[in-house]
């Protein structure tokens, strides 16, 4: 697959350390605040920002912080986080114990049913083979339209493909699925969801993949 290169902006993108757990948390918060599958997760804990707060938390300790994985796009003059992206390497599978405590704490012991339900189903649309996973992506609202997201992606996406690796992701509206075909991924299907509200799946294969190993099939 011939893929058009995305031309960088002058972003720097630098990994997130542990330290700034709380700003990348709360940056992703305020990103995903009328995200409609983070809300119908959630369920009556949507408008909560506490919540989404604990939520992203479990997302970052789950192992892409330890493991360096989060990269982040800061303000050169005030280092402010303005965009960050959440990928988990091949091979990494579950959600580290630290998490778990946030994770429950974000959308209550009522949640659980609901929310290994989605864990389920996320798993069950991601393709076998070993892949990068993109978790989460979000721009600071007052940051939008700068192309930061686009940068976030093209930095991590070159890693991805120097070591031929297929990608995985899941979009929750048309404006970042437009994004993401830019950048090579293409659609699945839609990840059952509470309340109707499936994130589109999408795959981005890899260097093998496109020599003729066998890939995603969904």
């Amino acid at each position: 697959m011939t893929r058009t290169p995305i031309p960088p902006t002058t972003r720097t993108v630098t990994p997130v350390a542990r330290g700034e757990i709380d700003a990348a948390a709360d940056l992703l918060t305020r990103a995903f605040a009328e995200d409609a599958p983070t809300r119908a997760l959630l369920q009556e804990r949507g408008d909560d920002e506490r919540a989404r707060h604990r939520l992203f938390r479990a997302v970052l300790l789950g192992g892409p912080l330890q493991n360096g994985t989060v990269d982040g796009v800061r303000d050169p003059d005030t280092g402010r986080l303005l965009g960050v992206a959440v990928w988990s390497a091949p091979g990494e599978t579950g959600m580290r114990t630290a998490a778990l405590p946030e994770y429950v704490r974000a959308i209550g012991l009522g949640g659980l049913a609901r929310a290994l339900r989605v864990s389920d189903a996320i798993d069950a649309h991601r393709p076998a083979v070993p892949h990068w996973y993109l978790k989460a992506v979000g721009v600071a609202p007052d940051a939008t339209g700068g192309g930061i997201g686009r940068t976030l992606l093209a930095s991590r996406l070159e890693v991805v493909d120097a070591d031929g690796s297929p990608a995985y992701l899941e979009s929750s509206n048309a404006r970042t699925t437009a994004l993401y075909r830019r950048h090579g991924f293409v659609p699945l299907t839609r990840v059952p969801w509470p309340d109707g509200a499936g994130p589109l799946a999408m795959w981005r294969g890899g260097h093998a993949e496109s020599s003729g190993a066998d890939g995603a099939s969904q």
